[in-house]
């Protein structure tokens, strides 16, 4: 099984999140060992310098211009996708997993053959008894929003519930759902482009699950 995670930088975002996302991947159940890939967007001689120094297990996609969210996530997928890779895990580089986070994401995807995104529980950081998001809901006018946001988690020994979309900040897609349904739109740029994924995937059949047993922290700033 190939495995493939993908981080976006942006500026100093490296400088000031990456020591601790990367230290949550290296600590990862060594069950799954997934290839990492990251994207630097509005590169710079000394931001791509750094992030060859910091993280020297990482292939490195150069974008002279901040191509936004949307295409920055993309131009990863597409090249993991042409290299046959079964899973993919975007992950925000202000994230870290906990250490059995990916082995249940995939065990959840491999255990829900329609599954074609499982996003992990996202909880706030600092903050860490505090959720950022149970998956994403969309309100009747079409905005969408973080369930759960700010709230206490209370454990109701569920494994999977059915979400309407999945958080781009730590979301497993399946390699297979996105060959049909495309990737993100890279109209929106940033925002909204992981709402519009999660719809259409829906829409083709798919399904969008949140893993409550996979955990990541997110240094959220709305």
């Amino acid at each position: 099984m190939k495995v493939g995670i993908v981080l976006l930088n942006y500026k100093d975002y490296a400088v000031r999140f990456l020591a601790p996302c990367l230290a949550s991947l290296r600590s990862l159940a060594p069950a799954i060992k997934p290839d990492l890939v990251i994207v630097d967007n509005a590169s710079t001689p000394a931001s791509a310098a750094y992030l060859q120094e910091q993280a020297p297990e990482a292939r490195l996609i150069i974008n002279e211009q901040n191509d936004g969210f949307a295409k920055g996530n993309n131009d990863a997928m597409r090249l993991l996708l042409a290299e046959n890779y079964d899973y993919i895990l975007l992950l925000n580089m202000d994230a870290s997993l906990a250490p059995d986070a990916l082995v249940e994401l995939i065990r959840i995807a491999e255990a829900n053959p329609r599954a074609g995104a499982v996003q992990a529980r996202l909880m706030l950081d600092p903050e860490r008894q505090l959720v950022n998001s149970l998956g994403n809901d969309i309100h009747f006018l079409g905005f969408g929003y973080c369930r759960g946001y700010r709230q206490p988690f209370l454990d109701e020994n569920r494994e999977i519930a059915e979400i309407a979309y999945p958080s781009g900040a730590a979301v497993l897609f399946r390699a297979g759902a996105l060959r049909t349904v495309g990737l993100f739109d890279e109209e929106f740029w940033m925002y909204n482009e992981d709402q519009d994924l999660g719809w259409r995937l829906w829409l083709a059949g798919w399904q969008c699950l949140l893993a409550y047993r996979a955990v990541a922290y997110h240094q959220y700033e709305f």
